[in-house]
């Protein structure tokens, strides 16, 4: 195979560097970043990633069967060469990412990268799954990239594993960038679920946009790393598109989570929702920030974000920053936020039924990632989201 990097991608991400190096990493005076600490971290700005991780098959579809259908899959070398004109315009950060140094990173030095692309009209026949590897103490720069053809459909799940990191200094950094564009009247399906190892800070990013009668819906849950801070920037680009988010996420030990979300509406007659849940225990934290921006061209737009929290002990934490910017009276849009312990209520309900304390309590914190592992399409992502979970209910 040739190796060799293609001069115009060489050059791109040549530039990308550039722009790196000249960004400083922001602040907690960042709306951003107000809970999320950056403290003694290092991103590359100015170097190479340490060591590299991978991107391959899951257990859906295998992937031969997939190019049979059209489906093209390709590391971003191959692709580079073979669709040159496709890729170069997928590569391009849309505005509300040029600024952002963890989107830049993931761009300019992918080691693991991946595109994909799904011709108009084809209807995929299986699951296009994918299993990204962490190595132990690594910078891990990672790139999806998903473009959906007009009036075709797909699912697709990304797994992101990590080696279990205990030793002093084996901390590790994963920075994760999905390019997604559904084209007119198509439907994308899309999962991620993340198990990094425990000493690992990541920051993913997430470019989902939808154009004129398309539909999108991504399923996020989390629960592994150190700190894990995902941010999400969601678009409606034309008349009849509608983006669906549900994200979760199971915190213990001192883990931190944060979830940010911005959902823009430019242009008539789109909709969106957004649901986040997040049960934290020990000393882990959990924080949802989301924001919905409706232009004066976004008429008759119909949004809502909502964000539940629970709180398993007492020293976790929940914080919750919903926001709206509206510039037109004619939409219908609504922003909620709760943070709570298990409620007695809810306890006494399930115990006068019958069901046990201990039990009840575990059906109530199970109920909070419920929405989005029930709905992860293959059985092996689903049993091991439930085991993560589980695995985390002795930190209440």
């Amino acid at each position: 195979m040739n190796s060799a990097r293609p001069a115009w991608l060489e050059s791109e991400q040549g530039r990308l560097k550039g722009v790196l190096s000249s960004l400083a990493l922001p602040g907690r005076k960042e709306e951003g970043y107000r809970y999320t600490s950056l403290k003694d971290l290092q991103v590359g700005v100015a170097q190479a990633p340490a060591a590299s991780g991978s991107i391959g098959p899951g257990e859906g579809a295998a992937w031969e069967a997939l190019r049979a259908q059209g489906v093209y899959l390709a590391d971003l070398l191959t692709a580079a060469r073979e669709r040159t004109d496709s890729l170069r315009e997928a590569l391009k950060l849309p505005r509300q990412l040029e600024k952002d140094p963890f989107a830049i990173a993931a761009l300019a030095n992918a080691t693991a990268a991946l595109f994909v692309q799904i011709p108009a009209g084809l209807k995929v026949d299986g699951v296009v799954s994918l299993k990204s590897l962490h190595p132990t103490g690594a910078e891990f720069p990672r790139l999806v990239i998903l473009d959906v053809g007009a009036g075709a459909e797909v699912e697709l799940i990304e797994e992101q594993m990590g080696e279990e990191q205990v030793a002093a200094g084996a901390d590790g950094l994963a920075c994760g960038l999905w390019l997604v564009r559904v084209g007119e009247n198509a439907k994308a399906r899309l999962s991620s679920v993340q198990y990094w190892g425990q000493n690992t800070r990541s920051f993913e990013r997430r470019y989902l946009s939808a154009a004129k009668g398309a539909e999108l819906r991504l399923l996020d849950a989390a629960f592994g790393g150190s700190q894990w801070q995902c941010r999400l920037e969601t678009e409606c680009l034309g008349e009849g598109a509608r983006i669906e988010v549900k994200v979760a996420v199971r915190g213990s030990g001192a883990q931190r989570f944060d979830t940010w979300v911005s959902a823009l509406h430019g242009v008539p007659r789109t909709s969106s929702s957004v649901e986040h849940w997040a049960a934290v225990g020990g000393r882990a934290k959990s924080t949802f920030n989301g924001n919905l921006v409706i232009t004066p061209e976004g008429v008759q737009t119909d949004a809502f974000q909502k964000s539940r929290s629970l709180l398993l002990s007492r020293e976790a934490e929940a914080n919750a920053v919903p926001k709206l910017e509206i510039a037109t009276d004619d939409v219908k849009c609504a922003h909620g936020a709760s943070v709570s312990p298990v409620g007695d209520d809810q306890l006494f309900y399930l115990e006068s039924r019958g069901i046990p304390r201990a039990e009840a309590e575990r059906m109530i914190i199970d109920g909070f990632t419920e929405p989005v592992v029930s709905l992860l399409p293959t059985e092996g992502a689903r049993e091991r989201a439930m085991k993560a979970a589980a695995s985390k209910r002795g930190d209440a």
